[in-house]
């Protein structure tokens, strides 16, 4: 029980309950976002978002918590001897309590009857779907257990990625059957807040069942562990010496209210910001963002200076591009992608929406680019593109993406990865009497070296 003593302990707790949180926001809204959900073009943008949304959050919350984000996950690892029984019983309840908390702040913005909430189809049986979202959640354990194992040294590639592709390719395979839970919370979040839990068992004992189905045949059969029972079992009473870590090893039409065009523009938007972060991360840090720079201000890591002339010349840069388009555009009619409230959202709704996205957005520029971090092996750039498709998948347009960019870097700088820097150190920077560590920018370019085996 000393890890009730922990703060790091209660820090990773917090961080499964804001993942959480953000994690059913962002997919349930984009779910609900289209009420044709049948169509396969549909389908495939809730699987995106879903997908995008845990790489997203693994990135960004995989050295603090692990970031389980399932209570199937968390079971596995149980399974697996790699967490202990009281943080695998916070976790779960933090992850439930965070889905509902989310269902309902997406039920109160969008005023749905829906949320996403799992059903049967009609063509199968409770126990059919039992078998469905066992096998779904089977594969995407394996793949969490098999990419974060410390024993292997042949992942060079980003665990976050590959297991937000597991939790894509789970939805794409289960969601005309089940509506792909594959997480018991998930499908917890939407039940509570309609109070409708038809058939929901079939959410806890497919998950569940096939989380610990995939930690013993991982351990027993594909890759069987040489620990000594004694020590697997002190690790389920009191932890692990080091804890599990996600990141241990090293994705022009005016018609796009269709769920297609929807999915091409969130890809275009998160590709564009993914290749400019690569290209002049090391030149500005590659904000591209009033909110990131905002969100970098807050945190202390650039001067007041600074982030007042990156806002000025992106507001410029943005100006020009739009007049630029304006006048090469064939269609006499464009929009230039106005932004706008769609039909039926309020301005409260719509702020709601936006600040939530660009919470996860700031989020994981911090976090994937912590200079104290030496964990992350995989693409920064990436890693942001996606949470910029991701955002886009899912939603006024200064105010709350200001408020979410202020939000993520104050919850992570004192809450979920608190520095070590005096107060007055970081006064100089926001005055500009002393240069931020280059590295912060820099790691939008080299990923940081994994840490070896004798590390851990």
């Amino acid at each position: 029980m000393k890890e009730l003593k922990s703060k790091a302990f209660w820090r990773a707790v917090l961080a499964e309950l804001v993942g959480m949180t953000l994690f059913i926001f962002l997919s349930i809204t984009a779910a609900v976002g289209n009420p044709n959900n049948t169509n396969p073009d549909q389908e495939v943008k809730v699987a995106l978002a879903f997908g995008l949304s845990i790489a997203t959050l693994a990135q960004s919350l995989g050295h603090i918590s692990g970031a389980h984000l399932n209570p199937a996950v968390t079971l596995g690892l149980l399974a697996s001897c790699q967490i202990s029984l009281l943080r695998a019983v916070m976790y779960i309840v933090a992850q439930m309590f965070g889905a509902a908390l989310a269902s309902g702040i997406v039920y109160g913005v969008t005023k749905g009857d829906a949320l996403g909430l799992n059903t049967i189809n009609n063509d199968i049986s409770p126990g059919q779907g039992v078998g469905i979202e066992l096998f779904a959640t089977f594969q995407l354990v394996l793949c969490v257990i098999a990419t974060t194992d410390k024993r292997r040294r042949d992942v060079t590639g980003s665990a976050p990625l590959a297991i937000g592709l597991s939790v894509g390719l789970g939805h794409l395979t289960a969601i005309s059957f089940t509506g792909c839970g594959i997480n018991p919370a998930r499908s917890f979040g939407p039940a509570v807040i309609l109070r409708d839990f038809t058939n929901h068992w079939v959410y806890w004992v497919g998950p569940m069942c096939g989380g610990v189905a995939a930690a013993l045949v991982y351990d027993f059969l594909l890759y069987p562990k040489m620990d000594d029972f004694p020590d697997r079992v002190r690790v389920l009473v009191s932890g692990p010496a080091t804890d599990y870590d996600v990141n241990a090893s090293a994705i022009g039409n005016k018609h796009n209210r269709f769920p297609d065009q929807e999915v091409k523009v969130a890809l275009a938007f998160g590709l564009a910001i993914a290749t400019l972060a690569q290209s002049l991360g090391h030149v500005s840090g590659a904000h591209l963002n009033p909110a990131v720079t905002l969100g970098l201000l807050v945190s202390c890591q650039i001067s007041v200076f600074k982030a007042f002339m990156y806002i000025i010349a992106q507001m410029v840069g943005a100006v020009l591009a739009s007049g630029i388009m304006l006048k090469v555009s064939p269609d006499p009619e464009t929009t230039l992608a106005l932004n706008m409230l769609s039909n039926g959202v309020k301005a409260g709704q719509g702020f709601a929406i936006e600040l939530f996205a660009t919470f996860q957005l700031v989020l994981c520029v911090l976090a994937s680019t912590d200079k104290h971090r030496t964990d992350v092996a995989g693409s920064a750039p990436l890693a942001i593109g996606l949470s910029v498709g991701l955002g886009h998948l899912v939603a006024i347009y200064w105010i709350a993406p200001m408020c979410g960019g202020v939000a993520a870097a104050l919850v992570y700088d004192f809450l979920l990865c608190p520095k070590k820097e005096p107060f007055r150190k970081r006064l100089d920077v926001l005055k500009g009497a002393a240069d931020p560590d280059p590295s912060a920018t820099e790691a939008l370019i080299e990923p940081r070296t994994p840490r070896s085996s004798s590390d851990t």
